[in-house]
């Protein structure tokens, strides 16, 4: 952990330009990756610091990496992951049992509209045929007025298919070829009402497929996009290697969700 005279909007793609004076290891060893739920992604990694580290803000920005020698990845544990004030960030919801690969894939196509005045847009690929399909947006991924939420669709004969969003509005989506699979986007209006700033807008696509199963339909993921604050305060600058000098930056303001504990003045 340290300190950096870049802002999150100004973070350079090479780690070392980023830092401001020594940085301090606050934590080193072996760490057992815990079991986590896929879809709750609970606070469950965590680093106890033998050595309290005292952040004065007055010095700079809070600058923290992490460095896994001879990692290059953490399998199911995804690390990236938008801050609690995303910038049009998305989180896919997933069964664990369904991993994204095997299924149509959702997401967002243009966090730079999600704002009040804008637009949310959604888009789904890996889809083996020109299916009917619709398009499910809603305001909820907890309920769906009496109905709990996600549903599981095995008792309406969709096994391994969940509705993860409430079923407020649905569209038609239009599929077209794109290669061997096809692909679908779809976007809604936002009221220009500043009121909705932080606000989220669930969306899930719906395929209409007799031979997958005996209610004849597919679920993509559900999908939740949070509309733009006044700017963003994180940023996260990544690389499978980690011996590398630079890296990638997460897109438009993503980075790691951290819980700092400890004493606050």
């Amino acid at each position: 952990m340290g300190y950096t005279s870049v802002t999150a909007a100004t973070m350079s793609t090479t780690f070392a330009s980023n830092r401001t004076g020594t940085q301090t290891v606050v934590w080193s060893g072996d760490l057992v990756l815990p079991a986590q739920d896929d879809r709750s992604r609970p606070f469950n990694i965590v680093f106890t610091l033998p050595t309290a580290f005292t952040y004065d803000p007055t010095k700079g920005n809070l600058l923290l990496e992490l460095e896994a020698p001879g990692t290059t990845s953490f399998g199911p544990y995804l690390l990236r992951r938008p801050p609690a004030v995303a910038l049009g960030r998305l989180v896919v919801a997933v069964r664990p049992d369904r991993p994204v690969e095997r299924g149509p894939r959702i997401q967002n196509t243009a966090e730079w509209t999600l704002k009040p005045g804008g637009s949310a847009a959604a888009a789904v690929s890996g889809i083996k045929a020109n299916y009917p399909a619709v398009m499910i947006w809603g305001g909820s991924a907890s309920d769906w007025g009496p109905v709990k939420l996600p549903l599981d669709l095995t008792l309406f004969g969709a096994p391994g298919n969940d509705l993860n969003v409430s079923a407020d509005l649905m569209l038609p989506l239009t599929l077209i070829q794109s290669g061997q699979t096809y692909v679908g986007q779809q976007s809604i209006p936002i009221p220009n009402d500043n009121s909705l700033l932080g606000a989220q807008v669930y969306t899930q696509a719906l395929f209409v497929d007799a031979s997958a199963n005996k209610g004849g339909i597919v679920l993509s993921q559900g999908l939740v996009m949070q509309l733009k604050t006044a700017g963003y305060g994180v940023q996260m600058l990544q690389n499978n290697d980690s011996t590398a000098a630079t890296g990638f930056k997460g897109t438009s303001g993503e980075a790691l969700v951290v819980r700092l504990d400890g004493v606050f003045q």
